[in-house]
């Protein structure tokens, strides 16, 4: 999977775990299921974990579940429906 660079934006399917931290201790603070498709910005992109900018806070997800945002997933998004790989 290509590396994403900060800035980039992402799609993120539905039911993928995002995650937070706290900052101080590195303690997991808070997660979320996401329940529809969803778009973010990428922080940084590191040991398979991209930081995301997603709702106005900083968000981790597994790389694997990060695509680079294009015409046809936004299309498909519009439309409510996805195709699974």
């Amino acid at each position: 999977m290509k590396k994403m660079k900060k800035g980039d934006l992402v799609y993120i399917p539905s039911e993928v775990t995002l995650y937070r931290y706290n900052d101080s201790q590195g303690v997991l603070s808070d997660y979320i299921k996401l329940e529809k498709p969803s778009s973010a910005v990428v922080l940084d992109d590191e040991y398979g974990t991209c930081s995301v900018l997603f709702r106005g806070q900083t968000w981790f997800v597994s790389g694997k579940h990060v695509y680079p945002l294009n015409k046809d997933i936004l299309l498909e998004e519009e439309n409510g429906y996805s195709q699974a790989n």
